[in-house]
């Protein structure tokens, strides 16, 4: 189960906080209970992935910032994008950011995106 605090942006993720103003150094300490990967890398720009079935999160950042967090579902599952979009409070801005909708054209797939300032 996932859930946002619309006052801060902070995901609740199966009980276990991720705090949009998380850096890479606490990353893993933060995130104890998933198995955390390093995606990509290239200079300034990191990705780190961990699942937490269905789900798939993807963490953005550049230098130790916290851009945006990338939201997919496995195919198979029970839930859908839009109903997970319509629990986080659907597409809407904040003081904090904002909650979008990705769509790529090239996979066919949708993904849910929470986007900081």
């Amino acid at each position: 189960m996932i859930e946002l605090n619309k006052l801060n942006g902070d995901l609740k993720i199966n009980g276990t906080n991720l705090s949009s103003s998380i850096s890479i150094k606490n990353l893993y300490n933060s995130l104890f209970p998933f198995n955390i990967e390093l995606w990509f890398s290239n200079g300034i720009w990191k990705q780190y992935k961990f699942v937490n079935e269905p789900f798939i999160f993807i963490l953005h950042f550049e230098l130790e910032k916290l851009l945006f967090i990338s939201i997919s579902i496995k195919v198979s599952s029970k839930y859908s994008i839009g109903n997970t979009l319509d629990s986080l409070g659907g597409k809407n801005n904040y003081s904090w950011g904002e909650i979008d909708i990705y769509n790529d054209i090239k996979s066919g797939t949708s993904s849910i995106l929470i986007k900081y300032l």
